[in-house]
């Protein structure tokens, strides 16, 4: 019984350390592969559609700010959903980047001033979509993102640099 058990957990910790992603990007795979594990420990279904990523030139702190914010926003939105939760995130790289993430949300209010927050301390939080806002702007990308029948989505063109 005591190896049995042994046996579960190391696989379980096994499991836990397998890439689900390999975008051969070490960045991206690393940011892309704990947000899995976070929407998985949260009942998240989490899919990617993803090509090499190998030439994207956006450093480590441009990816930190852009994908870990959108990711624990679109993770935050599917933990209140009331339906399951489920993300789709879309990044490919051709003479550029295109990124989209998509996820199910409660009603987002959309303003022209951006996105509401929907934190209880909202002196504390809502920095997030701002910083994503600022760095694409820098980057000379376009974005957008809207709210329909229950899905949130985010979408991005990054010129190549």
């Amino acid at each position: 019984d005591a190896a049995e058990q042994y046996v579960r957990e190391l696989s379980r910790a096994q499991t836990s350390r397998i890439l689900i992603v390999n975008t051969h990007h070490s960045v991206i795979d690393a940011i892309l592969n704990q947000k899995y594990q976070a929407a998985l420990e949260s009942q998240i279904d989490m899919q990617f559609c993803i090509n090499d990523l190998s030439g994207v030139r956006l450093s480590a702190s441009e990816l930190v700010v852009l994908l870990s914010n959108l990711l624990d926003n679109a993770i935050e939105a599917c933990r209140r959903a009331a339906s399951g939760g489920q993300i789709r995130c879309t990044i490919l790289e051709r003479d550029g980047v295109f990124l989209s993430i998509r996820n199910t949300s409660p009603p987002v209010l959309i303003t022209e001033h951006g996105i509401a927050t929907t934190k209880a301390s909202a002196d504390e939080h809502g920095y997030g979509l701002p910083n994503v806002f600022r760095l694409l702007d820098r980057l000379h990308a376009e974005y957008a993102y809207d709210y329909e029948d229950g899905w949130f989505q985010f979408t991005a063109e990054i010129p190549g640099k």
